[in-house]
Parts: structure tokens; C-alpha cells; sequence
């Protein structure tokens, strides 16, 4: 993450009403005089990498049916595709449920591995600028999901 003076945020950055979110208490702790707000595209992006299937297994796949609702990660994968071309993802990326976004299903990969398209792989552009721990709680906040 990268704290800049010059373009201060000021305000609860609490994600709602009463107490302090993860969110709010990583900038108060990270940058406590504020931080610079960009747009998600100019920080991160959509994974373009592709990966062979024939590279998963049941733990390094993901698909939207082995995203846990309610931002509870993930589980192996019951079913893996043996042919074709997956999407790469990398530790560290976040992988989104592009299905039913009311279930919030959001992982922080700790592992790479391969999904397919009902699954989006955010990759940020430049880790020592946006870490991903980061990004990860300003995408799982529900308002992200809610918007």
C-alpha cells in the first residue's frame, strides 16, 4: 500500500456505523496520515494468463460451486476438467464469484491454481503499491458488493 500525503482521504473509513472495520483499522495502522485513492482499474486487473487443466487437481481449481458464500474462502473442488485452457491465477490473487454476487463469495489465494470464466482472478498490477491482503479487504467489504 502506498500512503500519500498530498491527496488525503479524511473521514470514518469504517465501512458503516459503530466500530472500526478491518478496512479502517489496516489504514489507521498502515497510513495514518491517510491514504491515495485510485480506481480499481488503475491498481489491479483481470488475470489474462492461461493455465493447461491437465495442471489441477481438486485443490488448485476453482470453480464458483467451491467459492464459500459469505466471504468464507474455499473448498476442494469435487469436480476438475481434464481438457482445455483454465485461467491462471497466482498466491496472492483474488478470485470472486461471478455468479449470484449476493452470496460474497470472495478468496485470497494461497496457492495458485486454474479456474474458469464464472470465477473473476484480480491480479494487482503492482504489489508493493497494492498488497493484496489489501485489496482483498476493500473487495470482500460488502459495499463492494452491494454496488
Amino acid at each position: 500500500m502506498n500512503c500519500h500525503p498530498p491527496r488525503l482521504r479524511t473521514g470514518r473509513a469504517n465501512g458503516g456505523v459503530g466500530g472500526m472495520s478491518k478496512l479502517g483499522e489496516l489504514i489507521a495502522e498502515l497510513c495514518p496520515e491517510g491514504v491515495e485513492f485510485r480506481p480499481l482499474g488503475g491498481v489491479a486487473h483481470y488475470s489474462s494468463e492461461r493455465i493447461d487443466a491437465k495442471e489441477v487437481d481438486s485443490h488448485s481449481y476453482v470453480g464458483v460451486d467451491n467459492l464459500l458464500p459469505e466471504k468464507q474462502g474455499k473448498t476442494d473442488s469435487n469436480y476438475v476438467p481434464t481438457k482445455g485452457r483454465l485461467i491462471r491465477f497466482l498466491e496472492g490473487d483474488i478470485l470472486i464469484g461471478n455468479i449470484r454476487p449476493y452470496l460474497k463469495k470472495i478468496w485470497l489465494a494461497t496457492h495458485g491454481g486454474g479456474t474458469n470464466g464464472d470465477v473473476l482472478v484480480i491480479q494487482a498490477y503492482d504489489r508493493r503499491i497494492m498488497s493484496p491482503e489489501f485489496l482483498f479487504y476493500v473487495l470482500s467489504s460488502d459495499l463492494f458488493f452491494l454496488l
